[in-house]
């Protein structure tokens, strides 16, 4: 799955060069639910047959997935203050610049109270709550943070004080960990009810005109849909596969899903009502041919690179990106092709530098990758 996992990482980074959502690959939102669905059933074969045989297996299970996330977030949340610090008044002098509006805002911290400022702090420390800064606005009078419906069309963004803009995934991601060694233990059929209560929810969302971000995904029990999807995945893969025992049929249903995503938007996009139709059936599309998928490249160790290879260049596009939009405000030619490059050869540097020992120090533990 290591290669999809790469085109769905290539989506949110094009969406973030463009400032739009676009028409290449599958855009951000589509990508991200895509995200969580893999995780999901990813997430059910590490817990029911990874660690199937290891003492304390949710225990470990807690401990590779803190060794997964927070020290390279960490790493790139260093990285990110010190190039902040570092090209401090190219940021200031970009209106367009992100981390020139995080200068801009810290500038005057000052102005709110102390637990508006514990909170800026905090939840820059971890990924964890980072999902929260979507929900809450900035009081006009007070500076204190008030709950908000539409908290991002109000200037400036609580969203606007991440370091590490994109972590907001981690803290779902992170919340489907903690709860998936137990949300394992349902039976499908409860299962499905749950996801059919769910989805019922995220329909009277957009019901109620809550089909915009962050409710769109971003929203912890409406994605949780999408994980639990993934789950479902999983414990039916035993059944699934059974249609297919060839190999040959598996590489056919993935080759068929990477073109239908890739051509996402040639596809017509299909609406009742704002329910986005052809945004499920893709979801569903791809949820059904996983355990085809998985069975494909499960020990293939260029598909394990390229999933690992996929999360260092998630997490660390955006500081790429914006460190290139200051230094250069009026775009050069072929500006996309620059930041790209630029993007893969730094998170191959960091992969070579910091992924490769981290997994060295992670086998030291007996835990498995």
């Amino acid at each position: 799955m290591g290669l999809i996992r790469l085109i769905l990482v290539i989506s949110i980074f094009v969406v973030h060069i463009r400032n739009y959502e676009g028409d290449f690959l599958l855009g951000a939102t589509l990508a991200v639910h895509l995200f969580f669905l893999i995780s999901g059933f990813f997430i059910s074969f590490v817990l029911t047959e990874k660690y199937k045989s290891i003492k304390g297996r949710v225990k470990t299970f807690y401990l590779t997935r803190f060794l997964r996330i927070l020290p390279l977030y960490w790493l790139i949340l260093f990285l990110t203050l010190l190039t902040i610090i570092f090209f401090r008044n190219y940021f200031l002098s970009e209106p367009q610049s992100y981390f020139g509006n995080i200068l801009a805002q810290f500038h005057s911290i000052s102005a709110f109270p102390a637990p508006a400022v514990l909170y800026f702090f905090l939840i820059n420390l971890t990924p964890v709550f980072q999902d929260t800064v979507f929900y809450l606005k900035i009081h006009s009078l007070s500076n204190n943070l008030i709950l908000s419906g539409n908290a991002l069309i109000f200037v400036p963004k609580v969203a606007g004080f991440l370091l590490v803009p994109v972590a907001w995934i981690l803290a779902l991601e992170i919340y489907f960990y903690l709860l998936a060694p137990w949300l394992l233990k349902l039976k499908i059929k409860p299962l499905l009810v749950f996801i059919i209560l769910l989805m019922l929810l995220r329909i009277d969302f957009i019901l109620n005109g809550l089909y915009y971000d962050p409710w769109n995904y971003r929203f912890f029990p409406l994605e949780l849909n999408i994980f639990l999807l993934g789950i479902l995945s999983y414990k039916m893969s035993g059944k699934i596969l059974r249609f297919s025992p060839n190999k040959l049929i598996d590489m056919v249903l993935y080759i068929t899903v990477l073109i239908v995503i890739i051509n996402y938007y040639s596809l017509p996009q299909l609406f009742i009502g704002n329910f986005p139709l052809i945004h499920w059936i893709i979801i569903l599309l791809l949820g059904s041919v996983l355990p085809f998928i998985f069975r494909l490249f499960k020990y293939n160790k260029l598909d394990i690179f390229l999933s690992n290879f996929s999360y260092i260049l998630f997490l660390s596009h955006f500081l790429i990106i914006d460190t290139f939009r200051s230094l250069y405000p009026v775009s050069p030619n072929h500006f996309e092709l620059i930041v790209t490059v630029s993007i893969i050869l730094f998170s191959l540097i960091l992969y070579i530098f910091f992924l490769i020992p981290l997994e060295k120090f992670r086998s030291k533990f007996n835990i498995a990758k």
